[in-house]
């Protein structure tokens, strides 16, 4: 069951359905402060910049408040960074040369799935793999931060691929 092709199969129906969960439940926005905060990092990293530059008397408009020297540091004569570490933002930055930065997630989780289960066979067997990979498909965390921006997903996915890979 748990074959390289097999395996590839239940990626590509995941990413399928992750997908369409992530467009149709989540929608295509960031929701929450750190999503934006790594959308607006690889919006940069897509135009070749790591700092942006606004107008200072415009940074109040265009960066919120709450989020001032919190998720994005700003400086007085208008330059503004994510505080985030650049993978994730890295990761994403293709997605946003393609208009569908949404898309990381489900990418992510999909290879997250395929790679537990290569992994899993090289440790165990096939049945083994089998379990790990029901399991993770069942999980909550994993079915809801596939669909989103929040990188956790792409972490464990990371993760597996580097355990895979060494």
């Amino acid at each position: 069951m748990t074959r390289p092709r097999s395996l590839a199969l239940i990626a590509v129906v995941a990413f399928v359905v992750l997908a369409a969960g992530s467009l149709f439940v989540f929608g295509t926005k960031p929701l929450s402060g750190d999503e934006q905060a790594h959308l607006f990092q690889a919006r940069l990293f897509a135009q070749f910049k790591v700092i942006a530059s606004y107008p200072p008397e415009l940074l109040d408009r265009v960066v919120p408040a709450g989020y001032q020297n919190s998720l994005i540091l700003v400086a007085l004569d208008g330059r503004a960074m994510s505080v985030y570490w650049p993978g994730w933002a890295l990761l994403m930055t293709p997605f946003v040369w393609l208009g569908v930065p949404w898309l990381l997630g489900p990418a992510m989780a999909s290879l997250g799935l395929y790679v537990m289960g290569r992994l899993t066979c090289l440790l165990a067997d096939t049945q083994a793999a089998a379990v790990a990979i029901l399991l993770e498909a069942t999980s909550g965390s994993f079915i809801v931060t596939g669909m989103s921006l929040y990188p956790s997903g792409g972490y464990l996915t990371l993760n597996l691929l580097y355990a895979w890979l060494l």
